[in-house]
């Protein structure tokens, strides 16, 4: 499972991304795992399951409505969930879709974010 031509990010870049706003972040964790765990600040939960269908079938103006960006941004988009598995899972899923290849994986994810001290926002 995944292309290992998925780039990466990892922690400090990722941190002062999300402090300067340079890029967005996307949760696929269930919206429960947030809940309970809290979240990257800023970021935009889609669940796994959700994500093929929203980017290839919701327009570009429904998605901006629904997640407050642009789904063909020129921002890098950075994939997170607890691991770093479902991340990749959902960049492949994305992947023959042909999207703007600005995909970015954290994969330390949320247990890395934490590990290192990163800020954590309740959901």
């Amino acid at each position: 499972m995944g292309d290992e031509t998925t780039p990466e990010i990892e922690y400090e870049a990722l941190a002062a991304g999300v402090k300067d706003g340079s890029l967005i972040v996307i949760d696929v964790r269930n919206p429960e795992e947030i809940a309970s765990q809290g979240r990257i600040p800023g970021s935009i939960n889609i669940p796994l399951p959700e994500v093929p269908d929203v980017f290839k079938n919701l327009s570009d103006e429904e998605f901006a409505s629904r997640f407050g960006f642009n789904k063909k941004s020129s921002k890098p988009l950075v994939f997170s969930c607890r691991s770093g598995r479902r991340a990749e899972a959902a960049i492949d899923n994305l992947l023959p879709f042909g999207l703007p290849n600005n995909y970015l994986l954290y994969r330390g994810s949320w247990s890395d974010w934490v590990e290192k001290g990163g800020e954590v926002e309740q959901a």
